[in-house]
């Protein structure tokens, strides 16, 4: 049988998932992972640091980190559901059966049925599921010892739409780590620990739409691809204050923790590994990501079409506030440059 693209990893199967148990299956993975990354920091050395740009026009790293996770999570997953369709960042890698952890189904079972959200253990067609995994956002920074860029991205898409996300923050301080999950029409919740001792009698914090700083755009984007294109959509938003970090997943966290109010990314190679999780969490707390006519992007399983923008670059706008999306909206407009994608609240 013919190898899958890079890529993607899986293949069609006609059977059922519980998205309940997916989810909670993901949610362990994550913090799985997070354990396998922080123990990589800690250990010290070599990060095994490779340039996955082959034409050495950018540095897009990838370390002996970025790797474990994405084995842990994936090959945890495909034994778990064979023939489940998962698009890792990392690519198709051999199966190591000694990183296989045997997830726990259920995290979240109690939290769902509170919620009432059960609708979801009713079974899926599992050729309708698709899994999008970045083991490691914010490569970079790890590689410089940012670690509180750092997160685990682990996004849920049924029938192209993103449905469940996890997004893991091995650093939410020294010694604790923070996870967030979400899935439509039950909300985004979290939960910061030690180690990741997560369980089913964790009790889970229901975020809510963040309230609105009188008088403050506070805008974050990109501390490493500054282009012109920032400059522009950041004088665009006439913004109060501009705050430069790494990851995407990490300024998704900003934004539900009511820190910024914007996420500004104008720069080529915005992938769907890195906004599927993201882009469930900010909806499920009243937020949605499209296109600047208000369409939605899609979450097919292909290895052709993982950039979300295409390849000529993306503006990524995460935001709460009407006011604040129609000034940006105007901006961009006028300015032309680059496609735009803008996430923002249901009325």
């Amino acid at each position: 049988m013919a190898a899958s693209p890079a890529g993607v990893i899986g293949a069609r199967a006609a059977s059922s998932i519980n998205i309940v148990e997916l989810l909670s299956a993901c949610v362990d993975l994550a913090g799985d992972a997070t354990t396998c990354i922080r123990g990589i920091m800690k250990k010290g050395g070599s990060l095994q640091t490779n340039n996955k740009d082959a034409s050495g026009d950018s540095f897009d790293p990838q370390t002996i980190a970025d790797i474990t996770a994405q084995h842990i999570i994936v090959d945890s997953l495909r034994t778990m559901w064979p023939g489940l369709k998962i698009v890792g960042e990392e690519g198709e890698l051999p199966v190591k059966e000694d990183l296989v952890r045997s997830a726990r189904k259920n995290l979240l079972t109690a939290t769902f049925e509170s919620k009432k959200g059960m609708q979801w253990t009713d079974k899926c067609d599992q050729d309708d599921i698709v899994v999008f995994v970045d083991p490691l956002d914010g490569t970079k920074e790890f590689t410089e010892g940012i670690t509180s860029a750092v997160t685990v991205l682990i996004g849920i898409s049924w029938k192209g739409t993103p449905l469940c996300g996890v997004v893991h923050q091995p650093w939410c301080t020294d010694t604790t780590q923070k996870c967030y999950w979400g899935c439509l029409d039950v909300g985004t919740f979290s939960n910061e620990c030690e180690d990741g001792k997560l369980d089913s009698e964790t009790v889970w914090t229901k975020i809510e739409q963040p309230p609105t700083v009188d008088g403050r755009i506070a805008i974050a984007t990109t501390r490493s691809h500054s282009r012109p294109e920032v400059n522009t959509a950041i004088e665009a938003s006439k913004a109060t204050e501009i705050i430069r970090i790494g990851g995407a997943g990490n300024k998704v966290i900003k934004l539900l923790e009511g820190e910024v109010d914007c996420y500004l990314f104008p720069v080529t190679g915005t992938s769907r590994w890195d906004t599927c999780a993201g882009e469930v969490l900010l909806a499920a707390t009243g937020g949605a990501l499209t296109d600047k006519a208000g369409g939605h992007y899609e979450y097919p399983f292909s290895y052709e079409n993982v950039r979300v923008c295409g390849t000529d670059g993306a503006l990524v706008v995460c935001i709460f506030q009407r006011r604040l999306r129609v000034t940006l909206c105007k901006g961009v407009v006028r300015s032309r440059s680059v496609p735009t994608v803008f996430a923002i609240p249901h009325y």
